[in-house]
């Protein structure tokens, strides 16, 4: 049941959808240069009608300069019907009633009341002012039918037109009021049917609009997405490269800082360079070393320029496919990262079997991580990696990476320590890194440059997932303590 009220629903029956203020656009120019010409080409059939009724005897004599007049007039007002539609009704609606007068013969021709009926139609579709047009076609409809009942009234046509039927009626009603009903049925037709179906083109105009800003809507809601997935994107990236990059080339600084120190001790001794079999094979490790961190850093910052490159391209190849891109790995990368010739890589996300790797690579920048527990995990490690989605995974690995690189960067500590929990309420694999040495920037030279958004970084990737991540000085200190957690899936059934 419609629980809106008469002047609800009245209002809702002349504007559609109540209370959106909308307003039909007014007419192109195309379409007022259309309307000209319905006019003109109904002016036209108008004159030639008044040519045949003539030529059938229709008028009793010649017609006139009026007769051709009348049969014009009400066309030609629809030259304007779309720009005006109210006035157009309001004066076709006059000139109705006083050119019937002029010229009767003409007011009962089809285009006459074809034309007449276009007015009506007009006003109820194209009027942007609904209250007004309530009450204008209040007025015609009210006009009109007083207008036809004086006029049988106060006539005599009634009885000319009926003729013997008025004496001798054959039908059960008296031949006057079967008239009076058909002419009052036909009237009807004609103005509620002129009004009904403006109304629906109304209607289906407003429609079409709500659709379309419907359809404008979530295009852009669709475009603000896109962007929003495109930034979140390069965040993910540019967190990846800060993580990756930046724990690679911070071990590159730290062990050529080393080097450094060795030969700059060998060149204090004596005119000559030379290095006992402990410092020479310091240098060999270090050097070494920097190898290796240098091409798996290379290899992360090819994995994730690959990425960049396929968000622009479309690549042929399958995603994620390292057969059908003919992905080579590359040795010794860390994370899993791998790089293809022709610069189209296709990263490996790092997963949590790989902090064994993580953890061995800092081992070689000097600082040892002490970690608790058989292998990080212990028995429950299988069934981490099945409750942690690879994503999951990834960002974990790339927490840890940080944290860690951020005590060799950042502390004077040897040691750290690594905890990994499982905790139960709720479900959270949660790590802490913590050491017990000072800030440090006591070879500022050989430092790598801080961007200071790196626990900013992790922060994001904890939130990212669901997850927290807390980090400031130990209490009591010396020494930094980083802790964060990831929220692990409901076990399946059957899992002991």
């Amino acid at each position: 049941m419609d629980a809106r009220g008469p002047a609800a629903r009245l209002r809702a029956l002349w504007e559609g959808q109540v209370g959106t203020d909308w307003k039909r656009p007014p007419p192109t120019a195309r379409q007022r240069r259309a309307d000209v010409v319905l006019a003109a080409l109904l002016v036209a059939a108008a004159l030639g009608t008044v040519v045949i009724l003539h030529s059938m005897g229709a008028y009793d004599a010649d017609p006139g300069p009026l007769d051709y007049l009348a049969s014009a007039v009400l066309p030609a007002c629809l030259a304007a019907r779309r720009r005006f539609p109210l006035a157009t009704l309001a004066v076709t609606s006059l000139a109705f009633i006083l050119l019937s007068y002029v010229s009767p013969e003409a007011s009962i021709t089809p285009v006459y009341q074809g034309s007449y009926f276009v007015a009506i139609y007009t006003a109820a579709a194209w009027s942007r002012r609904r209250g007004a047009l309530v009450v204008l076609s209040g007025l015609v409809v009210v006009g009109m039918f007083a207008w036809l009942f004086l006029t049988w009234i106060f006539t005599e046509s009634l009885a000319e037109l009926l003729g013997p039927a008025m004496e001798d009626n054959p039908g059960p009603l008296s031949a006057a009021g079967a008239y009076f009903a058909y002419s009052l049925a036909l009237n009807a037709a004609y103005f509620g049917g002129a009004l009904a179906f403006g109304m629906i083109t109304w209607r289906s105009v407003q429609r079409q609009h709500r659709l379309r800003e419907q359809k404008r809507t979530i295009e852009d809601q669709s475009r603000r997405l896109t962007r929003q997935a495109v930034v979140e994107e390069r965040l993910r990236l540019a967190r990846d490269l800060h993580d990756s990059i930046g724990h690679h080339f911070t071990g590159v600084g730290l062990l050529a800082g080393g080097v450094r120190r060795v030969v700059a001790s060998a060149e204090a001794s004596g005119s000559r360079l030379e290095l006992d079999a402990a410092s020479a094979r310091r240098v060999r490790e270090s050097l070494a070393a920097v190898e290796g961190s240098t091409r798996e850093g290379i290899a992360a910052l090819q994995s994730v320029l690959g990425v960049l490159r396929r968000a622009e391209e479309d690549a042929e190849a399958v995603p994620g496919s390292e057969a059908a891109s003919g992905a080579e790995p590359v040795p010794g990368a860390a994370a899993g990262a791998q790089a293809v010739p022709g610069a189209r890589a296709v990263p490996r996300e790092p997963r949590l079997e790989d902090l064994r790797e993580l953890i061995d690579g800092v081992g070689r920048l000097g600082l040892r991580v002490e970690r608790v527990g058989s292998e990080g995990f212990g028995e429950r490690w299988e069934r981490t990696l099945a409750e942690m989605p690879p994503a999951e995974q990834a960002a974990f690995y790339r927490m840890t990476q940080e944290a860690l690189t951020n005590v060799a960067k950042h502390s004077s500590a040897t040691t750290c320590r690594l905890v990994l929990r499982h905790l139960d309420a709720p479900r959270v694999l949660e790590a802490e890194i913590t050491d017990s040495g000072r800030p440090t920037r006591a070879h500022a030279a050989d430092a790598v440059h801080s961007t200071g958004t790196g626990l900013a970084g992790l922060r994001e990737r904890a939130a990212a997932f669901g997850g927290y991540a807390v980090a400031g000085p130990r209490v009591p200190g010396p020494g930094w303590t980083t802790r964060f957690g990831l929220p692990l899936r409901a076990p399946s059934k059957g899992t002991p």
